[in-house]
C-alpha cells in the first residue's frame, strides 16, 4: 500500500467514523475525535468511566497524524505508516467492528431509475515469506455480473459518495458471480501476481538452507541424524526458516453497488 493510498485509507476511516477533519494536507491529518474514536484509540477508559458515572459529558480529544517523518509539524502529532502501532490499532479497530461492509453509491442526480453493478471489493497483501520476507499490497474491484477485474479499486472508489441504505430511485442487479467465488477468482489472480514477482531472493534462501544443512549434518554422526531428536529439531527449524512462502491475506473489503 503505497504512502497516497494508505493516507486515504486513514482519513476515510475517521470521517467513517463521524469525526470531522480540522485540518489537512498531503502530509497530515488533523482530527476532531468522536467520543466513540476516543474511546477506542486514545487508552482513557478511566476519563470516560468516571464522566459516566457521575452522569457528565466527557470532551473527545484530537489526534494530528504525519504521514512524512520530515514535514513541518503545525500541531503536536505522531508520525503514522502502515507498520506503526497507531495504523495496526486503527487495523484491528476495522478488524473487530466489522471488516466486510455492503455500500450503495449516490447518484449525481435523480433520475427515474439507476442501476446498480454489484462490485466485490478486497483489500489485502500478498506475503512473500523466507528467511528475509516482503509484502505486496493490493486493493481489486471484481463486478458480479461480468466478472471485470481492476485493480487499484480503492482510488475508484474514495471519490465517491456512498451510503449505507439503497438511495432513492435506485435498484441493486443481482450477482451472477456469488461472493464466494469471486474471492476464488481474485485469489487464483493474485498468485498469478505472485509468481510474476522477482523472486530471486526464494532462490537465494534455498542456497543458504542447503549451506546450513551441510553445516550441521558435519556436527552429528551418522547415527545421530537418524535417532537424535535435537538434530530433527533443527532440521525442522531450518526448513522454517528458509522454506519460501508465499500467502495472499484478505483484510478486508465488502459488496459496492455501483453506476
Amino acid at each position: 500500500m503505497n504512502n497516497v493510498i494508505f493516507h486515504n485509507y486513514i482519513r476515510q476511516f475517521f470521517l467513517a467514523h463521524h469525526c470531522q477533519i480540522l485540518d489537512e494536507n498531503n502530509t497530515f491529518l488533523h482530527i476532531q475525535l468522536t467520543v466513540e474514536m476516543d474511546k477506542a484509540l486514545m487508552n482513557r477508559p478511566f476519563y470516560w468511566h468516571y464522566l459516566e458515572k457521575i452522569g457528565e459529558k466527557g470532551q473527545p480529544l484530537t489526534l494530528t497524524l504525519y504521514f512524512d517523518r520530515n514535514t513541518p509539524q503545525p500541531y503536536k502529532g505522531e508520525y503514522i505508516h502502515f507498520g506503526s502501532p497507531r495504523a495496526q490499532q486503527i487495523f484491528r479497530y476495522v478488524k473487530q467492528s466489522g471488516a466486510w461492509i455492503r455500500l450503495y453509491e449516490e447518484p449525481s442526480q435523480k433520475n427515474p431509475q439507476t442501476s446498480l453493478y454489484p462490485w466485490l471489493h478486497v483489500n489485502g497483501k500478498i506475503l512473500f515469506q523466507c528467511d528475509i520476507g516482503w509484502e505486496k499490497f493490493f486493493s481489486i474491484g471484481l463486478n458480479l455480473i461480468n466478472g471485470q477485474m481492476r485493480n487499484h479499486f480503492y482510488d475508484e472508489l474514495h471519490n465517491k459518495k456512498m451510503s449505507k441504505k439503497i438511495p432513492d430511485y435506485s435498484f441493486t442487479l443481482s450477482p451472477l458471480i456469488t461472493p464466494k467465488s469471486g474471492l476464488k477468482r481474485i485469489k487464483e489472480v493474485l498468485k498469478t501476481i505472485a509468481l510474476g514477482e522477482d523472486l530471486t531472493s526464494f532462490e537465494k534462501a534455498k542456497i543458504r538452507w542447503k549451506e546450513d544443512i551441510a553445516l550441521l549434518w558435519h556436527f552429528y554422526t551418522e547415527e545421530e541424524r537418524k535417532t537424535n531428536s535435537l538434530y530433527q529439531k533443527e532440521m525442522v527449524d531450518l526448513q522454517n526458516l528458509y522454506e519460501p512462502k508465499i500467502q495472499i491475506c484478505f483484510l478486508h473489503g465488502g459488496i459496492f453497488y455501483l453506476q
